[in-house]
């Protein structure tokens, strides 16, 4: 049967002729040529997108958190977190989560908020229960700390009330190691700190106290044959394994969505509409941490499941 045949046949069963064929085109590694910004995957319109490593090419997926396709696939990491960046900013509340090639989160973006959840800042406590009223101007000397073998350094960039000025405070001191006049430069002095150590975080604030970027330094000493411990490289001392940090999804009685709350912690940490979007989250908190656990309850508060990450 030749082709013009074939088509007067269509053309008297069907009154038309049949469209012609396209050419199949390979995907493009783009988002704006491979796949349309895919909707949000909940009615509350919060859009997570994840930066992943590929182990079978080297390359890096953005991925919308509920959908198994990537978004985009990008040969470089830092073309990916632009790329996850820009997609981020079309909606009113979004997150860019980078992850390490090892999977933890090394970095964390925010782009807008929930119009419906003004309390939150009230409500909830960032990851570290990590609350800095200082207003003065007398500052830690950094130089003379000496971290614990194996412990992370934390700095956090937060802003004051009174004057308008940030403060960079290491975790656990009363004072801050640097007050500077704008974000930027403690951003950059918090940067400093933390690039002296050979384990550190930066934990960066908006100005309602919740945490926008995370940026971590180096990591814990890899562990020896001598299971019991790590090896300190410079004293040879053997530390005492991380203790595990522990997560737990709960519901809430009063409005029926579900508290992410550390071990210990006298507020949640997140608040969220629905458990799977909560589980996400305790899931997300745990994988950066050494060794971290989630404890999932049902709504009469037994325990349902539970996942623990790292060692």
């Amino acid at each position: 049967m030749t082709a013009s045949y074939a088509q007067d046949v269509f053309l008297r069963i069907f009154g038309r002729a049949p469209a012609p064929r396209r050419e199949s085109k390979p995907a493009s590694t783009t988002p704006e040529d491979k796949l349309s910004d895919p909707p949000p995957p909940d009615t509350q319109g919060h859009v997570i997108y994840h930066v992943t490593p590929r182990a079978h090419d080297g390359r890096w997926n953005i991925k919308v958190r509920g959908s198994e396709d990537p978004v985009a696939v990008i040969d470089v990491k830092d073309d990916a977190i632009e790329q996850a960046k820009q997609l981020a900013r079309r909606h009113d509340w979004s997150q860019v989560i980078v992850h390490n090639q090892d999977g933890k989160i090394a970095h964390e973006f925010a782009y807008g908020s929930n119009p419906e959840d003004d309390d939150a800042p009230e409500e909830t406590e960032s990851d570290d229960r990590f609350v800095d009223d200082y207003e003065g101007d007398d500052t830690e000397d950094e130089s003379a700390f000496a971290a614990p073998d194996g412990e992370r350094v934390v700095y956090h960039v937060t802003p004051r009330k009174k004057d308008g000025r940030w403060n960079v405070r290491r975790r656990g001191a009363e004072r801050p190691s640097h007050v500077a006049d704008t974000k930027e430069i403690a951003i950059d002095k918090a940067r400093e700190f933390a690039d002296r150590r050979s384990w550190a975080q930066v934990i960066i604030h908006n100005q309602d106290g919740r945490i926008a970027e995370e940026y971590v330094y180096g990591g814990p000493e890899r562990r020896t044959e001598r299971p019991t411990g790590k090896v300190s490289r410079r004293t040879g001392a053997v530390s005492k394994p991380t203790a595990r940090v522990v997560y737990h999804v709960t519901p809430r009685a009063e409005d029926g969505r579900w508290n992410v709350i550390r071990q210990g912690g006298d507020k949640p940490t997140r608040v969220l509409d629905t458990k799977d979007a909560a589980v996400d989250a305790a899931r997300d908190l745990a994988k950066n941490q050494q060794r971290g656990q989630i404890v999932i309850h049902n709504q009469d508060g037994k325990i349902a499941e539970e996942f623990k990450y790292g060692e």
